[in-house]
Protein backbone atom coordinates (compact mmCIF):
# COMPACT_ATOMS: atom_id res chain seq x y z
CA UNK A 1 0.00 0.00 0.00
CA UNK A 2 1.31 3.47 -0.81
CA UNK A 3 0.30 7.09 -0.62
CA UNK A 4 0.12 9.51 -3.48
CA UNK A 5 2.75 12.20 -4.00
CA UNK A 6 2.25 15.88 -3.30
CA UNK A 7 1.68 16.91 -6.91
CA UNK A 8 -1.50 19.00 -6.64
CA UNK A 9 -1.90 22.39 -4.99
CA UNK A 10 -4.85 24.70 -4.41
CA UNK A 11 -4.58 28.01 -6.26
CA UNK A 12 -3.28 30.60 -3.80
CA UNK A 13 -2.36 27.96 -1.21
CA UNK A 14 0.43 25.89 -2.77
CA UNK A 15 2.44 25.46 0.43
CA UNK A 16 0.01 26.48 3.14
CA UNK A 17 -3.14 25.06 4.67
CA UNK A 18 -6.14 25.68 2.45
CA UNK A 19 -9.30 26.78 4.27
CA UNK A 20 -12.27 24.44 3.97
CA UNK A 21 -14.90 25.61 1.46
CA UNK A 22 -18.13 23.87 0.44
CA UNK A 23 -17.69 25.46 -3.00
CA UNK A 24 -14.23 23.84 -3.28
CA UNK A 25 -11.08 25.49 -4.63
CA UNK A 26 -9.46 25.51 -8.04
CA UNK A 27 -6.29 23.42 -8.25
CA UNK A 28 -3.09 23.26 -10.25
CA UNK A 29 -0.19 20.89 -10.75
CA UNK A 30 2.75 21.94 -8.56
CA UNK A 31 5.38 20.71 -11.04
CA UNK A 32 5.58 19.00 -14.42
CA UNK A 33 5.02 15.61 -12.75
CA UNK A 34 1.50 14.16 -13.13
CA UNK A 35 -0.53 11.24 -11.85
CA UNK A 36 -0.83 8.83 -14.73
CA UNK A 37 -4.28 7.53 -13.80
CA UNK A 38 -6.02 10.45 -12.12
CA UNK A 39 -6.82 13.96 -13.30
CA UNK A 40 -7.68 17.31 -11.81
CA UNK A 41 -10.34 19.63 -13.14
CA UNK A 42 -11.37 23.23 -12.69
CA UNK A 43 -14.71 23.19 -14.49
CA UNK A 44 -17.46 23.66 -11.92
CA UNK A 45 -20.50 21.39 -12.16
CA UNK A 46 -23.49 23.06 -10.48
CA UNK A 47 -25.47 19.81 -10.33
CA UNK A 48 -23.19 17.42 -8.41
CA UNK A 49 -25.07 14.92 -6.29
CA UNK A 50 -23.75 14.48 -2.76
CA UNK A 51 -24.45 11.54 -0.47
CA UNK A 52 -26.38 11.86 2.75
CA UNK A 53 -24.35 13.38 5.61
CA UNK A 54 -24.97 12.80 9.30
CA UNK A 55 -24.71 15.08 12.32
CA UNK A 56 -23.46 14.38 15.85
CA UNK A 57 -26.78 12.85 16.94
CA UNK A 58 -26.73 10.21 14.23
CA UNK A 59 -29.51 11.87 12.27
CA UNK A 60 -29.21 13.39 8.79
CA UNK A 61 -27.87 16.95 8.66
CA UNK A 62 -30.28 19.85 8.41
CA UNK A 63 -31.45 21.09 5.04
CA UNK A 64 -29.25 24.16 5.44
CA UNK A 65 -26.14 21.95 5.02
CA UNK A 66 -27.62 20.17 2.02
CA UNK A 67 -28.41 23.52 0.42
CA UNK A 68 -24.74 24.56 0.74
CA UNK A 69 -23.50 21.40 -1.01
CA UNK A 70 -24.77 22.02 -4.52
CA UNK A 71 -21.80 21.74 -6.87
CA UNK A 72 -18.29 20.40 -7.36
CA UNK A 73 -15.35 20.51 -9.73
CA UNK A 74 -14.93 17.88 -12.47
CA UNK A 75 -11.95 16.27 -10.77
CA UNK A 76 -10.90 12.82 -9.62
CA UNK A 77 -9.98 14.51 -6.32
CA UNK A 78 -11.99 16.50 -3.83
CA UNK A 79 -11.06 20.16 -3.73
CA UNK A 80 -12.62 21.24 -0.41
CA UNK A 81 -9.40 22.30 1.31
CA UNK A 82 -8.55 21.29 4.88
CA UNK A 83 -9.91 21.41 8.36
CA UNK A 84 -7.58 21.23 11.32
CA UNK A 85 -6.88 17.83 12.84
CA UNK A 86 -7.88 19.19 16.22
CA UNK A 87 -10.77 21.53 16.74
CA UNK A 88 -14.53 21.69 16.83
CA UNK A 89 -16.08 21.09 13.43
CA UNK A 90 -19.46 19.68 12.47
CA UNK A 91 -19.37 15.94 11.84
CA UNK A 92 -20.50 16.38 8.23
CA UNK A 93 -17.40 18.51 7.52
CA UNK A 94 -15.20 15.78 8.96
CA UNK A 95 -17.04 13.26 6.74
CA UNK A 96 -16.26 15.40 3.68
CA UNK A 97 -12.68 15.88 4.87
CA UNK A 98 -12.23 12.11 5.23
CA UNK A 99 -12.46 11.94 1.46
CA UNK A 100 -9.15 13.72 1.16
CA UNK A 101 -7.36 12.28 4.18
CA UNK A 102 -8.42 8.68 3.63
CA UNK A 103 -7.88 8.35 -0.07
CA UNK A 104 -7.30 11.60 -1.94
CA UNK A 105 -10.30 10.65 -4.08
CA UNK A 106 -14.05 10.70 -3.74
CA UNK A 107 -14.51 7.63 -1.53
CA UNK A 108 -17.59 9.02 0.16
CA UNK A 109 -19.25 9.63 -3.15
CA UNK A 110 -19.15 6.04 -4.37
CA UNK A 111 -22.71 6.19 -5.62
CA UNK A 112 -22.00 9.35 -7.58
CA UNK A 113 -18.50 8.66 -8.92
CA UNK A 114 -18.15 9.42 -12.60
CA UNK A 115 -17.86 6.18 -14.57
CA UNK A 116 -14.35 7.10 -15.71
CA UNK A 117 -13.07 7.36 -12.11
CA UNK A 118 -14.99 4.31 -10.90
CA UNK A 119 -13.48 2.23 -13.68
CA UNK A 120 -9.95 3.35 -12.75
CA UNK A 121 -10.43 2.43 -9.09
CA UNK A 122 -12.05 -0.93 -9.83
CA UNK A 123 -9.39 -1.84 -12.40
CA UNK A 124 -6.48 -0.80 -10.18
CA UNK A 125 -7.84 -2.62 -7.15
CA UNK A 126 -8.14 -5.71 -9.36
CA UNK A 127 -4.50 -5.38 -10.39
CA UNK A 128 -3.53 -5.12 -6.72
CA UNK A 129 -5.52 -8.20 -5.78
CA UNK A 130 -4.31 -10.31 -8.69
CA UNK A 131 -0.69 -9.38 -8.04
CA UNK A 132 -0.72 -10.32 -4.38
CA UNK A 133 -1.09 -13.50 -2.42
CA UNK A 134 -3.94 -14.20 -0.04
CA UNK A 135 -2.09 -12.80 2.99
CA UNK A 136 -0.16 -10.10 1.16
CA UNK A 137 -2.14 -7.09 2.34
CA UNK A 138 -2.42 -6.09 5.98
CA UNK A 139 -3.96 -2.75 6.82
CA UNK A 140 -3.91 -1.79 10.47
Amino acid sequence: MATMGDLIGFNGYLNTTTPFSVKEHQVQWKTDRRYMDFNIGNTYNETCAYPRFWNETGFPVDDVVNSELQGCYDSDFDQFGDIEAFGVFPDWQRQVECVEICSRSRLMFLSSWPNSLLCKIVCESGYLQSGSGFNAILVS
